[in-house]
């Protein structure tokens, strides 16, 4: 193992990571060339990558980290992670004491939020929760991890005092994140958890592919094949889980793409139709219009 440098922020002075109690939060900022190591993992964990790409294997299953995506597990999984690069990876870890996170899911369950049945407690605090990646770019916590990197990275040796409030952020903004997963993830028809974890990474990859390719128009079938489902589970799992189908999904990427082009000055509503995959400009007026109520012009006056 080679390490260039890692700075530990915490606020257990004089400890080791290794020696930290466990209701300890920790941040560390990295930059390796190559690493190759097993880890426990004692707290929920938060693995970003800023860099390069860090590949790991939690509980028996292999992810690809790439730059601005995340991996997310609790302290009842097992982990290895290996990197080989001519170029620093750089990532930010953050271990958020189980304590911590059990503290934020009961803020989320209060009478008056709605939620009161949800058993998020024993999904985060269990073997069932769902170690995954995600994309940094859709969700709360990844808006929290494109800032931190974007401070650490100006000045990763400088001495920092790490404030309790972030990790109470972070610990939010992980369940708030959650509450639809948790949903989506009971929808998934298999009995044996796993699986249900194993079908539903494949839809979420699907997803991922479809937010970024949705402007070339992928065929079902190449999307459901990139999830490594036949075209038909796919489009009958999709549907079940997100509550709406393939092509729907992608048409509202379009659609949410297309508003925000037309905020922006000197674009035509013709160049908004061709650069947010719509064959024509009469296909996209009509569409947008069923979307939004009003027509593209009238949206762009208003907006």
């Amino acid at each position: 193992m080679y390490t260039i440098q890692m700075y530990c922020f915490s606020s257990d002075k004089g400890s080791s990571i290794k020696t930290m109690p466990v209701q300890s939060n920790i941040l560390n900022y990295s930059i390796y060339t190559h690493l190759s190591v097993s880890f426990p993992i004692r707290r929920f964990a938060i693995k970003y990558v800023v860099e390069g790409k860090e590949t790991y294997t939690i509980n028996g299953h292999p992810f690809d980290v790439q730059a601005g995506s995340y991996l997310l597990a609790n302290q009842y999984a097992h982990g290895q992670v290996y990197m080989e690069s001519k170029t620093p990876v750089k990532g930010i870890c953050v271990d958020i004491a189980p304590q911590l996170m059990s503290q934020a899911v009961a803020s989320f369950m209060r009478p008056d939020t709605g939620m009161p049945d949800m058993a998020l407690d024993t999904f985060f605090d269990s073997a069932d929760y769902l170690e995954n990646q995600y994309s940094a770019t859709h969700t709360r916590i990844g808006a929290d991890l494109r800032m931190l990197a974007h401070t650490l990275s100006e000045q990763p040796d400088l001495h920092r005092e790490v404030p309790d409030d972030l990790y109470f952020t972070l610990a939010e903004h992980i369940v708030a994140d959650h509450i639809p997963i948790y949903k989506q993830l009971q929808q998934v028809p298999a009995i044996r958890q796993n699986t249900k974890k194993e079908l539903y990474r494949r839809l979420c990859k699907a997803k991922e592919y479809m937010q970024g390719t949705f402007t070339q128009s992928p065929a079902i079938q190449e999307i459901a094949r990139y999830a490594n489902l036949s075209e038909f589970h796919f489009f009958r799992l999709f549907k079940q889980v997100f509550g709406v189908t393939p092509h729907h999904y992608m048409m509202q990427l379009k659609l949410q793409h297309a508003s925000q082009l037309l905020k922006a000055s000197g674009i035509s509503i013709t160049e908004t139709a061709s650069l947010s995959g719509f064959s024509d400009v009469f296909a996209f007026s009509k569409a947008f219009k069923k979307y939004f109520g009003v027509a593209p012009g009238i949206w762009k006056v208003q907006n």
